[in-house]
């Protein structure tokens, strides 16, 4: 019998009985704690038109989504990302909506993956998105929904990991190289590539800014990294965005979240798609983040309406 007829895709798996249990307990819990903080239910499309996610994040990776050419010869994916679609509806369908409005899905997120790093193909995916509003109470708002959302499912050992999109955005405009060397040195600094990260930034000699994309991997820690960052470069955006980071990290603390707030401002993944904070979150036997999240003011103009928004997904 030919193998591919009785196996499941790379990156796919079957799920029996008690690990079903376990995830619609998990799952079930998300939902409550969203729905007490206010945050109404969506449910958009598996399917959608490869010109969503092409339009919304020209950066996005092709090769990772899994495509489908419908009956008119148009080019669609599988999800492969839940807040572009939920972007679109709230810039297309929600004329008549109260802003801010709090929305949360369930449900999967599709990618295409090799056999050989054993990423998941296909994983179901609980968020929320706050939209049409922004500043501090709103990213207060979007944190404390994540936090809470993790405590509800019993998890007593994670913590979230944050950092800021405007630090490396305007670091690396004033140090004034072009969007490829700019993609390099993002790629190097979130993979924490010291070596060659050096090596990359060396033409630039002593510049301050240079200096400071250099240490961005090893900032990591406690509020007082954010000290450091003050050390190394006067720019003002950056200082704007690390005021701005203190501000937070007092109200997450006063909130009762300080204790698991850890600042991380090597966090520079996706920087087209988000404009402000980012984060990440892990809990203890995790491999890998399960939570990731942030604020993205400019995705929904993408789609026609200019809409502040944040929000996260838990993996």
């Amino acid at each position: 019998m030919n193998r591919y007829n009785i196996s499941t895709p790379e990156g796919t798996r079957d799920l029996l009985f008690a690990s079903c249990r376990a995830l619609r307990s998990t799952e079930n819990a998300i939902r409550e704690t969203l729905e007490r903080k206010g945050y109404s239910e969506i449910i958009t499309p598996a399917v959608e038109y490869y010109d969503v996610f092409a339009q919304a994040n020209p950066e996005l990776d092709q090769e990772s989504m899994l495509k489908i050419v419908d009956k008119s010869g148009r080019i669609c994916v599988a999800r492969p990302d839940n807040t572009t679609p939920i972007a679109r509806i709230a810039a297309t369908r929600l004329d008549d909506a109260a802003l801010p409005v709090r929305l949360y899905y369930s449900q999967k997120v599709f990618r295409s993956v090799s056999g050989d790093h054993g990423h998941k193909g296909e994983f179901l995916q609980i968020g929320a998105e706050l939209i049409g509003a922004d500043g501090l109470h709103a990213d207060l708002d979007i944190l404390s929904a994540a936090f809470e959302a993790l405590r509800s499912t019993g998890a007593d050992n994670f913590r979230i990991e944050l950092g800021h999109a405007e630090i490396y955005k305007a670091l690396i405009e004033a140090l004034g190289v072009d969007a490829a060397a700019a993609e390099s040195i993002r790629r190097l600094i979130e993979n924490k590539s010291f070596a060659a990260l050096g090596d990359v930034l060396a033409p630039f000699g002593s510049k301050p800014e240079a200096k400071a994309l250099y240490a961005m991997p090893q900032l990591f820690g406690g509020v007082e990294v954010l000290d450091e960052v003050e050390v190394l470069t006067g720019n003002v955006r950056v200082l704007g965005a690390i005021s701005y980071l203190r501000r937070l990290y007092k109200a997450l603390d006063e909130a009762g979240f300080g204790g698991m707030v850890m600042i991380d401002l090597g966090l520079v993944h996706e920087m087209d798609y988000y404009t402000g904070i980012m984060f990440r979150g892990y809990c203890g036997g995790a491999g890998a983040a399960i939570l990731s999240g942030g604020r993205y003011n400019a995705l929904c103009a993408k789609f026609g309406k200019d809409m502040p928004a944040g929000g996260f997904g838990i993996d």
